[in-house]
């Protein structure tokens, strides 16, 4: 009867360390998919940082593409750049100081 009860408590032995030894390795698994997750969750939230900045921009190019095809763009156009203004159009300007000393 000896035998037989070294040879049980060994086997509970053995048996207590696997289940030791694959909480351990389920555990460090764990761990480390947890720190995945925490990059993965932190690279997600960039991107959706990025995308809401993105979407934004495109609103903004959508807005300015819809008055870049209006007259009255055209027309601030024509008068900004090219210095045109209607016929019956009469245009004021304040002096400059500059002018002025020159007179």
């Amino acid at each position: 009867m000896g035998k037989m009860l070294k040879k049980r408590r060994k086997g509970i032995m053995v048996i207590t360390l696997a289940v030791l030894a694959l909480f351990a390795v389920l555990f460090t698994r764990a761990r480390a998919h947890q720190r995945e997750k925490a990059i993965l969750t932190a690279r997600y939230d960039q991107l959706q940082a990025k995308y809401e900045t993105v979407q934004e921009k495109a609103e903004e190019l959508k807005d300015k593409e819809a008055y870049m095809s209006t007259i009255g763009y055209i027309e601030d156009v024509a008068r900004e750049k090219l210095g045109l203004v209607y016929e019956d159009e009469v245009i004021f300007r304040e002096k400059d100081e500059d002018s002025e000393e020159d007179n």
